[in-house]
């Protein structure tokens, strides 16, 4: 006869058990509830939206008076009534509430979907896929989330980047829109985050002083450690930027062979030297699955 699992057992298969299994798994045994709820969640990704739900793999549709859940290809669909905002909650309630050991990889939440919940998140990375505002999904974050490893933003004006949830940030990606002002130099070189990502929406893109940007850079080298990108969907939002910077660095010409990335075909690729003998400014373009991106970077 098989022994029984031990407490240790059980906590250690819990532990390693993909977030969404443990929950189907530990909802239907009270015992199993004991113990896992002392042992922290942890998610590689949730996104919440108005009318869906996506929890790792798991995806949660609300139609009409239904709740579908899919997984893999695996579907089933449930009756569930109330409001949209009712059923959010359910939803939210049954996953969430009462836990105090929620940890999230990557949070995705929809604009006007914060829910009035009474959850606190431990987040790495706060990255909504449709393009708005980060500041009221900060109340749904653990006080430990903060500097967020990546935060994803719009800008609504010269106060997003006094922000301390901003300036903290590794990696600070900032989505622009046309009407978007351009933004100031002086503005861009107090950003002293690792990483700055300028996501442009559309194309025409709003004026960027990418040649004002480099010439900073070659008299200031030691005064940033900032990795600048430049990215969009529109290939011509990264190409003219390089063109600019080709036409007025051309001299500089180089093979960069030992950047790694597929570099976008018959586009300058340059190595500027900066008024500091040890550095220099690398500037590509390169190719990516879903857009393009400008790199500039100063190295030793």
């Amino acid at each position: 006869m098989t022994s029984p699992l031990t407490y240790p057992s059980l906590k250690c298969i819990l532990e390693n058990l993909e977030a969404t299994r443990r929950l189907h798994i530990t909802a239907r045994t009270p015992s199993l509830q004991k113990i896992n709820n002392q042992i922290p969640l942890r998610f590689d990704s949730i996104s919440i939206n108005s009318d869906s739900l996506k929890i790792n793999e798991l995806s949660i549709e609300f139609r009409w008076s239904y709740m579908y859940f899919s997984q893999m290809e695996y579907l089933m669909k449930r009756n569930i009534s109330g409001s949209p905002d009712e059923k959010m909650e359910k939803l939210l309630n049954k996953y969430f509430c009462g836990r105090s050991n929620l940890h999230v990889d990557t949070l995705d939440l929809g604009p006007g979907t914060v829910p009035a919940m009474n959850i606190k998140l431990r987040v790495n990375s706060l990255k909504p896929s449709v393009d708005h505002y980060f500041e009221p999904a900060l109340f749904l974050l653990h006080p430990d989330s903060f500097p967020l490893k990546t935060l994803k933003t719009t800008v609504i004006g010269p106060e997003t980047y006094e922000h301390p949830v901003v300036k903290s940030a590794e990696t600070l990606i900032l989505s622009i829109g046309p009407d978007e002002p351009p933004i100031p130099l002086e503005t861009i070189k107090k950003l002293t985050n690792t990483t700055v990502v300028f996501h442009y929406l559309q194309y025409p893109m709003t004026k960027f002083d990418v040649i004002g940007l480099t010439k900073y850079l070659r008299a200031n080298p030691s005064e940033h450690s900032t990795i600048y990108n430049i990215t969009s969907e529109h290939f011509l939002c990264v190409h003219n930027l390089l063109f600019q910077l080709g036409i007025a660095f051309n001299e500089f010409g180089s093979e960069l062979t030992g950047v790694q990335g597929r570099f976008i075909p018959t586009t300058f690729r340059l190595l500027i030297p900066t008024d500091e003998a040890k550095t220099q400014i690398q500037v590509y373009g390169i190719v990516e699955t879903d857009q393009w991106r400008l790199v500039i970077k100063v190295v030793k």
